[in-house]
């Protein structure tokens, strides 16, 4: 094994094939805090998520689950939730089965349905579990 890890290794370049538009980006909050933006569609309609690795909980936000994701809502699935910063919020209900997809990458997840959210999208920990998802942190 040692002979095969020392041996000279070809060093031509190898050939990527990109998208046009970035699938996956990060930026810094204000408070330094890095998130990672993901380019995502739900049956043809372009949504930007974030993920967020400490979130329980799927979250779309009203306006674009009305205009985008055009899925009935279970009202019955109303719940209270807390952020990290300590402040209360409301969720309306949830939307089950929701078809997302990262580039040809084809994912699920059941969304909660927010009125005043700072995001399109967010993907907790639930869509990370369901669709095995894991990050690497370099």
């Amino acid at each position: 094994m040692l002979g095969d890890k020392i041996k000279p290794r070809s060093t031509k370049p190898v050939m990527l094939i990109t998208a046009s538009l970035p699938i996956a980006t990060s930026f810094y909050t204000k408070n330094r805090g890095l998130l990672i933006q993901l380019h995502m569609q739900c049956e043809g309609h372009p949504i930007m998520a974030i993920i967020d690795t400490g979130s329980q909980l799927n979250i779309v936000s009203k306006s674009i689950c009305e205009s985008k994701i055009l899925r009935p809502v279970d009202n019955r699935q109303k719940i209270s939730i807390a952020d990290a910063n300590g402040g209360q919020g409301k969720l309306e209900g949830m939307v089950d089965n929701v078809p997302l997809n990262c580039g040809e990458v084809a994912t699920t997840a059941n969304l909660y349905v927010g009125m005043h959210i700072p995001f399109e999208l967010l993907l907790g920990r639930p869509w990370q579990q369901g669709n095995f998802v894991s990050i690497d942190e370099r």
